[in-house]
């Protein structure tokens, strides 16, 4: 376990139970088992026991181990220092440091141990700023360096960016250093993960809609496409094809997507409309602004 990173994911294990608790510790079984398989075995009794007891018992058996008369503290500042003067000013540390970070303690002190597992989040946030700061300096060398650096101690497989968007931000400073790739590498992930997640026609176009805006044209043209071959009988897909060849002059293949949209639906006269215009049988619209009385 070389990487802080690593350690964010039991965040949910040292908890308050609830729902997910379940889920989290299968990710934690099976990011172990990649990094440290022996380790991943000695979760798997407290798999089996949390899925043999209702949420109620588990909240009860938590509370009892950590709250009441504990057992064990997840409190830190007591751990290291017991009753100590110097609790009181780690406390005070702990509580200033979280607030940078941004994180919400709940009801538990900010040196518990749950809040000091979601404080390594912050570690990318300072990667990420002394990149920007090497970047308005034209040091792309160092900017490389110090992204390359901080996907080594904080995967992004093992604690994934709260938003696409850092993700694309991560992507679009790389780019700016001479690494363009790891742009177009970045916005295929978020394909993967996040249009991958969608199910309504309009939403895909929207991301496709996104994907465009940033610059990734041939990609947004390919998520339009699959749309088209997911749903052939819907008109979202043609529409949006036909919008985006139209507004790049692109003629032909505006034509083509129009084709092949009043092919299934006939009957759209805005469709077949703006067919005749782009193949100039249109009618001229009739100027009334100088008619006569």
């Amino acid at each position: 376990m070389n990487h802080l990173a690593k350690y964010r994911p039991f965040t949910p294990l040292v908890s308050y139970p609830d729902a997910g608790l379940p889920a989290a510790v299968e990710r934690c079984t099976a990011m172990l088992g990649l990094h440290c398989p022996e380790a991943a075995a000695t979760l798997a009794p407290f798999a089996q026991w949390l899925a043999a007891t209702p949420l109620h018992d588990q909240e009860e058996v938590y509370a009892r181990t950590f709250h009441i008369q504990a057992i064990c503290y997840l409190d830190l500042g007591f751990v290291l220092f017991g009753e100590d003067y110097k609790r009181g000013e780690f406390l005070v540390n702990m509580k200033r440091e979280q607030a940078l970070a941004g994180n919400h303690c709940g009801d538990e002190l900010p040196d518990n141990l749950a809040n000091v597992l979601n404080l390594l989040q912050n570690y990318r946030s300072a990667f990420l700023h002394l990149a920007q700061y090497h970047l308005s300096r034209r040091e792309n060398d160092e900017v490389v360096r110090t992204l390359d650096r901080m996907g080594q101690v904080m995967p992004e497989y093992v604690i994934p960016t709260s938003d696409f968007r850092i993700n694309e931000a991560i992507g679009l400073m790389y780019a700016q250093a001479g690494r363009p790739e790891e742009l177009t590498k970045r916005y295929r992930n978020m394909i993967e993960n996040e249009y991958g997640r969608l199910t309504a026609v309009n939403d895909k176009l929207s991301f496709a809609d996104y994907l465009n805006y940033r610059g990734q044209r041939a990609l947004a043209e390919s998520l339009a496409q699959e749309v088209i071959k997911q749903n052939p009988a819907q008109r979202e897909g043609y529409q949006w094809l036909a919008r985006l060849y139209s507004m790049t002059g692109e003629r032909d293949k505006a034509v083509t997507a129009l084709e092949q949209l009043l092919a299934r639906f006939p009957d759209d006269q805005a469709a077949r409309t703006q067919l005749e215009q782009l193949r100039g049988t249109a009618p001229a619209p009739v100027d009334t602004s100088h008619s006569s009385n």
